[in-house]
């Protein structure tokens, strides 16, 4: 009996060291990858390459599957017509491309306000109205009282780590006075302004005063719930959801179709010009995005509750942890099969490649991002650490045989 007992408690002690050195594979593997890979990019000197690392987001590669892999609508079905499933609430994008007369987009907009839409988010700048040339688009501008127009909020600084502090406000009409409600029309991400269009927020600071984005705007106006929910969530900035992207687009000339036009009652309506080249953006799903159909991504995220969360950091790192143990001790596994273990490398691809679609599976099911590239990194490198742990308890071994 003493024997038995003698030996569970040395397997038991053997099995309990081995796992401890798993630990410090892992440790030691998520050590090189903080200190030989990430903390060079946060150099100065490595700016280009710290932009590129911070730019690549695995959410951009979710939605761009996604939107390939989904069902086309298609307009000729009655099922899948323009009208949405959603009676009221419905996004619908006016395109004044080609629309280049004041006079003409005044009648457009009197069109639109005359079948009674939740909302007009009118997401244009008239520079220097006239009050003897522009007299039909200033009324108009003066009695739609549900219009919401946009601004820009500019910073006086361009330091990375004040993303969300702007000191000037662009309006968007110019040289004349009108009673507007509007809202900010910028995109960010984390190091502020940027040409990849992932986030959006709901309010930012202007010197001491919290002001409002172009769609918390709208929102407030045409789906209170929605905004409460958002406010709710107290988040300086959100991932726009890309996934959720149930609105149309109608070209302004369409409206004098009395049945097209009829379509915008109870709705909410937004105006602004596909065409333009400079307000196109980068986007997950698209390189050259405009401005307007981003901002009905955005609504469209608000109005279905379809916020996407992200694990904390913190997680993040614990998460690989385990995940990065768990790859030494499969490799230790398979280390005294000499056949198997040449082909640890497929193993260890069919290990990211699970995880990468489970976190894909998650992130479209349940709204919930999580990052894994610290995982990444480390199953792809954990076989360093791995051998150099194993070498280094070698020569420890051989130093104590030596000395007894």
């Amino acid at each position: 009996m003493r024997f038995l007992d003698r030996k569970i408690i040395k397997n038991s002690n053997s099995i309990i060291k081995r796992w401890i050195g798993f630990a410090i594979i892992s440790l030691i593997t998520l050590v090189l990858i903080k200190f030989t890979i990430l903390y060079p990019l946060s150099l100065a000197k490595f700016n280009v390459a710290q932009n590129i690392f911070e730019q690549y987001n695995l959410i951009d590669a979710y939605f761009t599957i996604y939107n390939n892999n989904k069902p086309k609508k298609n307009k000729e079905t009655k099922e899948d017509a323009t009208v949405s499933i959603w009676p009221d609430n419905q996004i619908f994008i006016i395109n004044v491309a080609g629309c280049t007369s004041r006079d003409s987009i005044a009648k457009y907009l009197e069109m639109i306000g005359s079948v009674s839409p939740k909302v007009i988010g009118i997401d244009a700048f008239f520079d220097n109205l006239d009050n003897k040339t522009d007299t039909s688009l200033i009324r108009i501008l003066s009695e739609t009282t549900n219009a919401i127009v946009v601004n820009y909020l500019q910073k006086k600084d361009e330091d990375p780590q004040k993303w969300n502090v702007f000191y000037e406000l662009k309006e968007p009409v110019i040289d004349y006075k009108l009673t507007l409600h509007s809202g900010y029309s910028n995109l960010v991400n984390d190091k502020g302004l940027t040409s990849t269009c992932r986030y959006f927020a709901p309010y930012m600071f202007l010197d001491k005063d919290t002001v409002w984005s172009f769609t918390s705007e709208i929102a407030k106006v045409a789906m209170n719930d929605e905004y409460q929910q958002l406010l709710q969530r107290k988040k300086g900035k959100e991932y726009i959801n890309f996934t959720v992207n149930d609105f149309d687009t109608i070209a302004i000339r369409s409206l004098l179709n009395k049945d097209t036009l009829e379509l915008l009652a109870n709705n909410i309506v937004l105006i602004g010009n596909l065409d333009d080249y400079k307000d196109k953006h980068v986007t997950p799903i698209h390189p050259q995005m405009s401005g307007v159909t981003i901002q009905a991504h955005i609504l469209s995220t608000i109005r279905d509750n379809a916020y996407i969360n992200s694990m904390p950091e913190s997680w993040a790192w614990i998460m690989a942890f385990f995940i990065i143990m768990f790859t030494a001790w499969l490799k230790h596994r398979i280390a005294k099969k000499k056949w198997i273990s040449l082909i640890m490398p497929v193993f260890q691809v069919i290990i990211l490649l699970i995880g990468i679609s489970l976190c894909y599976l998650i992130c479209m099911r349940c709204n919930y991002y999580i990052p894994v590239i610290y995982t990444l990194i480390g199953v792809g490198i954990v076989g360093f650490p791995y051998s150099l742990y194993y070498e280094i308890a070698k020569v420890i071994q051989k130093h104590k045989k030596i000395k007894q």
